[in-house]
């Protein structure tokens, strides 16, 4: 079986609890967890992982989420918050900066209803 790695990021109950969860899945192997993205990159990053996963409340995700994509670009991050019952999903992907480029990314987005 194919497993997708996964990095959880987080400092709370909620986190270890998430990382608990995951790691009962056989589909999904934990590569490390930390505490915040920045002391993952500096202590504990040893095999890049398919997938960040950021638990926790919404004001942590941000800095996480830029500190991540910053560094990672091609890692998408999920994020999850004990107090909402939605995941987002972000990825960061670069383009060379035309028109042609900006209007085919604005266009593949999907429509809000």
């Amino acid at each position: 079986m194919n497993m997708h790695r996964v990095f959880v990021i987080g400092d709370s109950l909620f986190a270890e609890t998430l990382t608990q969860l995951l790691e009962q899945r056989e589909e999904l192997c934990i590569v490390g967890v930390s505490r915040s993205a920045e002391s993952a990159i500096t202590e504990n990053l040893q095999d890049l992982p398919d997938v960040f996963v950021i638990a926790g409340s919404n004001e942590s995700h941000k800095q996480n989420l830029t500190t991540l994509l910053a560094k990672f670009p091609d890692i998408p991050v999920v994020c999850s918050d004990l107090n909402s019952n939605f995941l987002q999903i972000f990825s960061n992907q670069r383009y060379q900066a035309r028109t042609a480029e900006l209007v085919s990314a604005i266009t593949s987005l999907q429509k809000r209803s």
